[in-house]
């Protein structure tokens, strides 16, 4: 598997049915990370879990807290999380979420960007000015659906 920059994923775990993949980032601190499962539920609880940002310390790896900013509709919002990380000063990132769906295919894009403005810097925190994060729900068969991160 390769991105555009040639950039090969390499597999870095899998077990209980989720796969986990690795790169370098063009900075050498920075590593992308990428999963794939299959999962049996609804399309709904699914956009739901993803769209609950409060809950996301529950699920997302290494979040310490998370809160919605504001709501511009059902299927954008704002949001604010901490990012602990081990040995260094923990992160924080201020993104606009959008969820849409492709009617043909059905396929659930939620894409996560950083974004600027939105919420004052605190110095406890280094920000992560350049995030960007997308959670691809594809349907399967009845009700499964693969989850792309």
């Amino acid at each position: 598997m390769s991105q555009t920059t040639g950039e090969k994923w390499l597999r870095k775990k899998e077990s209980a049915g989720i796969t986990v993949y690795e790169r370098q980032g063009t900075k050498e601190a920075i590593k992308y990370v990428k999963a794939r499962m299959t999962l049996q539920t609804s399309l709904s609880n699914l956009v739901a879990l993803v769209m609950d940002v409060e809950g996301y310390p529950a699920w997302v790896d290494r979040t310490k807290e998370s809160y919605l900013i504001g709501k511009e509709s059902e299927a954008e919002l704002y949001y604010r999380s901490v990012i602990e990380v081990p040995l260094l000063k923990n992160r924080d990132l201020v993104a606009r979420l959008r969820v849409r769906q492709d009617k043909s295919s059905k396929v659930v894009t939620a894409e996560a960007l950083g974004v600027a403005g939105k919420y004052p810097v605190d110095v406890k925190y280094e920000r992560l000015a350049d995030f960007q994060s997308t959670w691809r729900f594809v349907p399967l068969q009845g009700d499964r659906y693969r989850w792309n991160t």
